[in-house]
């Protein structure tokens, strides 16, 4: 699942079946109040902090709604409780939407990244392409790998053999639409384009999570049916002990080659061996185990456990991150930055105030400064502000929607953006202008995979507009909090090189200053004649009163739940008057 390693994406998956299950209660129960559970999940998809994700999971619940029985009451019920989602995720959902009136929008929805004999070998080949450790660096461009595992492909055959659709047609139909909307035709991206909102937030890709959703229902369905069967006759303990066995032996054999001493990893074609014969070990397993009663029963229960989640250990999600060797924690240090010589890390920290740009392809990425607390211009910014980017622009050009390099030689740009460092490596990007520049100046030792240069004529991301040396002093240097101390003889305009972003504040002595647009994208307060007491504060109010329609909506929210609660209480005690008075 390789989308699902972005954290937001596995936030938002997360709370999907909780979503599912208020809705099938809602039409079991025949009461709207079950519908809480929407309302909970959608918050807290939306809270995992990416929206593309959350949309996923409100339109399948939407979807699900519609496929399912009682849609007369679920469907608008479960519109409703996803609207009221809103009121719990305001503290986060009243920020974004502030920010978001600056942001640099772009077209996100487009057509699918993935043909469907691709999807096909994912889903129900294990390892079709080579995405496991060892694997050459060529391998399937823009597939998608989500393979269902052993449990699943079963169910999908048994399904198919028992030609009963009936429990089956709401996670398909939901599946269905997940799949379209993953591979949309081009009349619907056109549709889709009419409605900004929509095309600028949405992804395409993100709903291969909800295929993988549908997929674990109807595995659920299919075992649970199979299990339910009556068996023909038992089965002998010595048959029952060797299918234990010889499902033990091959899981076994796919760990020794996972832990690299089995050889490679089977693909293509042997993937599709691999297949068989784990299936028709599973599948024996499952009868076997259907036919027999007690301690064998458990054996068989334990071995098929072990085999199948053995074979997605092996073959299942995340390969690309399962690739990776060695202890990542490596990369970073506890104290000083990896590949650094110390005196370098020194100045960059002892400098914090001043900002660094990394060199391009030969330095860190640029948001592991954060790691540090350093800064840099190039934050790779997901609300990234339109008025900051037009005025990087007017200097350089974005190599993507929020990243760009800056051009050392350019000190207008240096200076205006208060750079002080340039961090490179030796013969790579622009390390060998920068070591001939009288401008520029090695700091720290040899001994450093990474070179850092201290350009000499930085001068500070705080100062007056006009230029004047009149003394600053920083006072405060946080993350939410720009604090300084001031004097001048005249009035002037201070400026501070941070974006002009929704939820900054100003205050001169204590008291409220009008905050000002410097240079198109930064911030500026002017400042009366004599000694000041500075201070800018990111302190959002969409976040305050965010946070307070949230508390108020969960302790409604808590209020129906524990209302579903003493509902079913006094339904169980009605149920067990009712039993008692039979018996009598």
């Amino acid at each position: 699942m390789w989308e699902m390693l972005h954290p937001g994406v596995l936030g938002a998956a997360a709370w999907l079946p909780l979503a599912l299950w208020g809705i099938d209660e809602c039409a079991a129960q025949r009461d709207w109040r079950p519908l809480w559970k929407v309302a909970a999940a959608s918050a807290l998809a939306f809270l995992a902090g990416y929206t593309a994700a959350w949309i996923v999971d409100c339109v399948i619940a939407v979807v699900y709604a519609l496929a399912g029985p009682e849609r007369r009451r679920v469907v608008p019920g479960t519109v409703a409780a996803l609207a009221a989602s809103a009121l719990l995720a305001a503290a986060e959902l009243l920020p974004a939407i502030e920010a978001r009136s600056l942001m640099q929008l772009e077209p996100k929805y487009g057509p699918g990244a993935y043909g469907w004999r691709a999807l096909l070998a994912g889903y129900f080949l294990p390892n079709w392409f080579d995405f496991n450790p060892g694997h050459p660096t060529n391998y399937e461009p823009g597939c998608l790998y989500f393979y269902l595992g052993l449990p699943g492909v079963f169910a999908v055959l048994y399904a198919l053999w028992r030609r009963d659709w009936r429990p089956y047609v709401q996670p398909v139909v939901t599946l269905a639409a997940a799949l379209f909307l993953a591979n949309p035709p081009a009349w619907f991206l056109r549709v889709v384009e009419r409605i900004p909102a929509v095309e600028d937030t949405m992804q395409p890709f993100n709903f291969f999570t909800a295929v993988a959703a549908m997929a674990g229902l109807m595995t659920a369905f299919a075992v649970d049916r199979f299990a339910a069967a009556r068996p023909g006759r038992r089965v002998p303990w010595w048959a029952a002990g060797a299918m234990a066995a010889a499902m033990a032996l091959w899981a076994c054999q796919e760990l020794k080659v996972w832990l690299g001493n089995g050889g490679r990893f089977p693909s293509r074609t042997d993937s599709v061996i691999a297949m068989l014969i784990g299936l028709a070990l599973f599948a024996g397993g499952l009868c076997a185990w259907r036919a027999s009663a007690g301690r064998r029963r458990a054996l068989l229960a334990a071995m098929l456990l072990l085999a199948a989640g053995i074979d997605f250990k092996v073959y299942g999600s995340g390969r690309w991150f399962n690739s990776q060797s060695g202890d990542l924690d490596a990369e970073h240090d506890p104290v000083g930055m990896h590949g650094m010589n110390k005196e370098a890390f020194d100045a960059l920290r002892a400098n914090r105030t001043y900002r660094i740009v990394c060199d391009e392809g030969a330095s860190p990425y640029s948001t592991d400064l954060r790691f540090y607390g350093l800064t840099t211009p190039q934050g790779f910014d997901p609300f990234l502000p339109a008025q900051y980017r037009a005025r990087i622009e007017r200097w350089v050009p974005f190599r993507t929607n929020r990243l760009f390099f800056p051009d050392v030689k350019n000190e207008d740009m240096l200076r205006a953006l208060g750079v002080r460092y340039v961090i490179t490596h030796e013969g790579a990007g622009s390390q060998a202008f920068l070591a001939a520049s009288p401008r520029f100046r090695r700091a720290g030792g040899m001994d450093s995979f990474y070179i850092v240069y201290e350009y000499l004529a930085a001068v500070p991301p705080y100062r007056w507009e006009d230029g004047r040396a009149d003394p600053v002093r920083v006072l405060a240097w946080k993350p939410e909090r720009r604090e300084f101390s001031v004097e001048s003889a005249t009035a002037g305009r201070f400026m501070l090189v941070e974006q002009f972003f929704p939820g900054w504040r100003a205050t001169i002595d204590g008291r409220p200053a009008a905050m000002a647009r410097w240079d198109g994208a930064f911030q500026a307060v002017r400042v009366p004649a004599g000694a000041h007491r500075i201070r800018f504060l990111f302190r959002p109010a969409s976040a305050e009163i965010g946070a307070a329609v949230s508390l108020l909506s969960l302790a409604g929210l808590l209020a129906v739940a524990a209302g579903v609660g003493r509902k079913r209480q006094r339904e169980m005690r009605a149920l067990a008057v009712t039993a008692t008075g039979q018996s009598g």
